[in-house]
């Protein structure tokens, strides 16, 4: 943080979990005062990482069960959705500036429908989901984007043409999770021509989706790169529509752009 010159443009508070969970369940909170002292004082806008909210919850499951209080379904306090209310409505904007959060959240054992994620996840406005068998295809980052959200993919806000291309690369991403199967059947000479583009454009499309990033640099020697909205649309129009049939897969992992 010093060698970026951040120091003096940030604060952080630390709940470890070695901690006991009193401890940890109060970090947040000290967290969020300081987010609204620096908006309502200093009259800032505020962007407040919280990694991870899910830890919160867990802190709170454990003084629950020291106090013998009764639990709901997978350990959680009677009152999780008041207590999760509590962190995240004071998290708006207001005459005097904005505060804006990213939150990291655990999913426990991948179960994306627990009842603490989804409390947490109704109070966002997207959600990037990880995924553990994009990871093991060496896609990075590692994003499942059926499972990601985003109230801002609305026709109004990102314009048609961004629109339809974002409702074009699910659908076929979707036939090319059911080629899958099929071809792990019959092998892939059985499909169609049609389907066979399908399969190999949406393979590029996975792989194009992988990013050279900046801190990954000393990691895989690959240079990070920031890409515009408007040549990714460009790519993934060409890669849909066949532009890019001739080119070996392998060549779309972590790139920037490819029309250049």
């Amino acid at each position: 943080m010093k060698e970026a010159n951040l120091l003096d443009k940030m604060s952080m508070v630390f709940g470890a979990m070695g901690d006991n969970p009193i401890s940890r369940s109060k970090s947040v909170y000290a967290g969020l005062t300081m987010a609204e002292y620096l908006r309502d004082e200093k009259k800032q806008d505020v962007l407040l990482f919280i990694d991870n909210i899910y830890r919160y919850m867990q802190a709170k499951a454990e003084i629950s069960t020291e106090l013998k209080q009764m639990l709901i379904g997978n350990g959680y306090p009677a009152d999780m959705a008041s207590e999760i209310s509590k962190i995240e409505e004071r998290i708006t904007s207001n005459e005097n500036g904005s505060i804006t959060s990213i939150q990291a959240i655990f999913i426990p054992a991948d179960d994306i429908t627990d009842d603490a994620v989804q409390t947490i996840m109704s109070y966002m406005d997207g959600q990037i989901v990880l995924d553990r068998k994009v990871a093991e295809s060496g896609i990075y980052p590692a994003i499942d984007v059926f499972k990601s959200t985003s109230k801002l993919i609305d026709i109004e806000k990102i314009g048609e043409r961004h629109f339809k291309l974002v409702e074009e690369v699910l659908k076929v991403l979707d036939r090319y999770k059911e080629l899958e199967e099929l071809i792990a059947v019959l092998g892939i000479e059985e499909l169609s021509d049609n389907d066979k583009n399908i399969f190999y454009r949406a393979r590029k499309l996975k792989f194009y989706f992988s990013q050279p990033m900046f801190v990954a640099e000393a990691y895989t020697n690959i240079p990070g790169q920031f890409v515009k909205i408007e040549d990714i649309l460009i790519d993934v129009e060409n890669i849909l529509n066949g532009t890019y049939d001739d080119i070996d897969e392998s060549k779309f992992q972590f790139v920037g752009k490819m029309h250049e």
